[in-house]
């Protein structure tokens, strides 16, 4: 029994860590569509685009 949850949460963090790294990939490619630049205005951009993805990189970062 102990086998079959640790199993399941072995595969609960596999789909987490891949559907972070999906996201992590859209964030890049919506971001190349936006002005990314070392100033104020390209660091706002970056992080108005990390946020909608804000409640999948925690919850990978909680269950992990």
């Amino acid at each position: 029994m102990n086998k079959i949850f640790n199993l399941l949460l072995i595969g609960i963090i596999a789909i987490l860590l891949g559907m972070s790294i999906l996201a992590l990939i859209a964030i890049h490619i919506e971001t190349s569509k936006l002005s990314i630049s070392f100033t104020p205005q390209g660091f706002s951009n970056y992080f108005e685009a990390l946020g909608k993805y804000a409640g999948l990189f925690a919850g990978t970062i909680t269950v992990i």
